[in-house]
């Protein structure tokens, strides 16, 4: 038998006769918005005595599960939200052990959560731990060192604020890694021993920038060095008028094929891919038409002089005249391509010069 329920009491008509041993009652759908709890029956009258059980009402219902293990909870007031309103607050009804570590919460397929919240009903007990006493030794924009001691139990160091994960950090000269994440935005390092220790921090690609920078200093002081000597000696831009009378010999297998591919291996080995570049057209324009030697190092002189003139114009570009980082440096690789490039014409002229001398 079938009959619409409101609130109250309401009857339902069998048809006659009827027997059977138990009464089930089933709610097959609901219409408008609820607004009290779910609908539950408090007593059936069947017009003649049944047995009852003799548990009563339990309102917990499995709403969300933690690693398989049932959350039940039930609603805090018996006024539930309608569906244009927020969600109704819960409460648990059972408290729930959980051992530390990763968890999984996973929610039941007819409820939709919002905010699940747990609270440690453990109330710990407060230590109080010495502060540690930290000593700023240098303080750069790519290398930090401090002394931290005065400390009981392990302590945090950050670099600042953002994440890089290129910052690396030494304590007492052992390396402990590259820098994790702290607080949710800073780059930092935590120490467990509780110890007097230097901190060395360390911002790794800066190693690159200055080694890449020394080079290129040094090829251009010795360009500037090989211009200088060949204008005090006026061979600069002089052309040869006599022919030299000693002639040096070499091995027959020292040819000049071998003498070539040995400088274009030496080249792209210690100068990459500009300095393979550059060895390969100082070869082909020798043997297209042969140039002086004099030639090539004031050419690879001025080439090494206008890197310089090519950093400036990435540094412009990217609007970062001023400063000094190696984020600047990084930016590109063309200022190292050019230096490199004209510091192979140098050497290559120098070779060339001593060759034919």
């Amino acid at each position: 038998a079938e009959g619409p329920i409101n609130y109250g009491s309401n009857r339902i008509n069998f048809d006659s006769p009827i027997s059977g041993s138990s009464v089930r009652v089933r709610f097959v759908g609901i219409s408008g918005e609820p607004s009290t709890l779910p609908p539950k029956f408090t007593s059936i009258d069947t017009g003649i005595l049944m047995d009852t059980p003799a548990t009563s009402f339990d309102p917990c219902i499995t709403v969300a599960s933690l690693d398989g293990q049932a959350i039940k909870m039930k609603p805090v007031s018996e006024n539930l939200a309608r569906s244009n309103e927020s969600g109704t607050s819960w409460k648990s009804c059972e408290n729930l052990s959980i051992p530390a570590g990763e968890h999984r919460i996973s929610q039941a397929s007819d409820f939709i959560i919002d905010r699940l919240e747990l609270k440690d009903r453990n109330k710990p007990v407060p230590t109080k731990r010495a502060a540690p006493v930290a000593e700023v030794l240098k303080d750069g924009d790519t290398r930090k060192q401090i002394r931290v001691q005065g400390s009981t139990a392990g302590f945090a160091v950050v670099a600042g604020q953002g994440v890089n994960k290129n910052w690396r950090a030494r304590v007492n000269g052992k390396d402990i890694g590259p820098a994790q994440t702290l607080n949710g935005y800073s780059s930092g390092w935590i120490i467990s021993e509780g110890q007097t220790a230097v901190v060395d921090m360390e911002y790794v690609p800066q190693r690159w920038s200055y080694l890449a920078l020394f080079v290129s200093i040094v090829a251009l002081l010795i360009a500037l060095g090989l211009a200088a000597r060949e204008l005090s000696r006026r061979e600069l831009f002089a052309i040869p008028t006599t022919v030299p009378t000693k002639i040096r010999t070499r091995p027959d297998w020292l040819t000049r094929a071998y003498f070539e591919g040995a400088f274009v291996v030496t080249a792209a080995i210690f100068g990459g891919v500009a300095g393979f570049v550059g060895a390969v057209s100082f070869i082909g324009v020798q043997r297209w038409r042969m140039q002086a030697a004099t030639r090539w190092i004031y050419l690879g002189s001025a080439t090494v002089f206008s890197s310089i003139f090519v950093y400036l114009g990435v540094v412009w570009r990217n609007d970062l005249i001023g400063e000094v980082s190696a984020d600047a440096i990084a930016l590109s690789l063309w200022p190292h391509y050019v230096a490199v490039t004209g510091f192979v014409w140098v050497l290559a002229g120098i070779i060339w010069k001593s060759k034919k001398g």
